[in-house]
């Protein structure tokens, strides 16, 4: 009689190439996802450099709109009062930015250690089998390839999209 926790041994998936598969370990399915993802924090930078690209190009109109100065008014006599100053001096909006840029390098940190960690599970013996005598690597090959094919699903955009709204 079969325990209700086991599986026959057909169901199981076969074992996998743990160095070929650690080769190919992605995240997600485009080499597009993973850029932004890695990189997302580096938007943040960008709008603050739109921001005072914006906030200059204000002052150089202001500036021009002054009948009696030249459009660089607020840039040599009255810079405390232009719009430029005031995107230089945002200390909040410019804490945040450094705030979240290192959160995110310290979590795409984290991200990159995740498979030496699943590595790591197996090499030190870290995991056993569900089942009694059970083959251990290739139940865990098994759970490898469904982690895998979990990350790169389509569907993570019905979860995150229902998770979002």
């Amino acid at each position: 009689m079969m325990q209700p926790d086991s599986q026959p041994e057909s169901n199981l998936s076969t074992s996998i190439d743990f160095d070929e598969f650690w080769h190919s370990f992605r995240f997600f399915p485009l080499r597009f996802d993973e850029y932004v993802f890695t990189h997302w924090y580096l938007f943040t930078i960008g709008l603050e450099g739109v921001l005072l690209i914006l906030a200059a190009s204000s002052d150089l109109i202001n500036g021009f709109a002054i009948p009696a100065h030249d459009g660089l008014y607020y840039f040599l006599h009255a810079f405390h009062n232009s719009a430029t100053y005031g995107v230089l001096t945002d200390w909040i909006y410019t804490s945040g930015i450094v705030a979240v840029s290192l959160i995110a390098l310290a979590f795409n940190s984290w991200r990159r250690s995740i498979p030496t960690t699943f590595q790591e599970l197996l090499s030190h013996r870290r995991i056993s089998s569900i089942h009694e005598n059970g083959d251990v690597k290739r139940e865990y090959s098994g759970f490898l390839d469904r982690y895998q094919k979990t990350l790169l699903s389509r569907k993570r955009f019905i979860l995150l999209g229902t998770y979002l709204g």
